[in-house]
């Protein structure tokens, strides 16, 4: 009988310990990590709210019509732009002028492919190819716009001052 209570009461006691254990680690991590408790996160990102506002806008807009590399030729429109960019190296210029290409009413519509991702990094190259005629042709070496018209490139334009030019 002592031995049963023993044991009962050791359980009682590894189960507490191990109840709270998990309770501060709970605490430890929601208060420093997530900000959930307490409202120093809400402070940092109310302080910077306008700033931020306008950096998220810009980079939302960066992800409306993102298209991969593959499906360039595949869009139903007869004439649209499809603009291949380093996503991470892309100047902030270039960032605001698609921002702003998109919200505008221009007739073309813009796509954009972020060569940083792994599905999209076969049209890196060392040279670029203005005459592909599929997907696979692809070659880009820098920042490119390619206006597709009937599912062929009328034009091809490489460089990123030409195609901030080209944008305005």
């Amino acid at each position: 009988m002592i031995l049963v209570n023993s044991t009962i009461k050791n359980g009682i006691i590894i189960t507490v310990i191990v109840i709270l254990v998990l309770v501060i680690v709970y605490f430890a991590t929601a208060f420093l990590m997530t900000g959930e408790i307490g409202n120093t996160k809400a402070e940092k990102e109310s302080s910077n709210d306008s700033s931020n506002l306008q950096e998220n806008d810009v980079v939302s807009s960066l992800y409306d019509n993102m298209i991969i590399a593959s499906d360039t030729f595949k869009q139903s429109s007869s004439e649209y732009k499809v603009i291949f960019f380093s996503q991470n190296e892309a100047s902030d210029n270039l960032k605001s002028l698609i921002s702003s290409y998109d919200s505008s009413s221009n007739g073309i519509k813009l796509y954009k492919v972020n060569i940083d991702e792994a599905i999209n990094k076969y049209v890196v190259s060392d040279e670029s190819n203005p005459n592909a005629k599929t997907f696979s042709d692809l070659k880009i070496n820098d920042v490119t716009l390619i206006t597709i018209s009937n599912g062929v490139i009328s034009s091809y334009i490489t460089g990123e001052d030409d195609v901030v030019s080209e944008l305005k």
